[in-house]
């Protein structure tokens, strides 16, 4: 029986960051940091990565 688990109480503070979520996320927070709102190649793609999780999201709860 494992004795020294740590119990993390303050997620209303800030949590971890779930592995799958890490490894999507990682291409926009290494290579491919552009404002979303520019109108330059990094940018663009930023846009369309916003507009595809928005539509995988209603998606998966059913909404537009």
């Amino acid at each position: 029986m494992e004795t020294n688990k740590e119990i993390y109480l303050d997620h209303a503070s800030t949590t971890f960051t779930d592995e799958k979520v890490l490894k999507a996320m990682m291409p926009f927070l290494t290579e491919n940091f552009g404002n979303a709102k520019s109108i330059h190649e990094k940018g663009f793609t930023a846009k369309k990565a916003i507009n595809d999780a928005r539509k995988t999201i209603a998606k998966f709860l059913n909404c537009d």
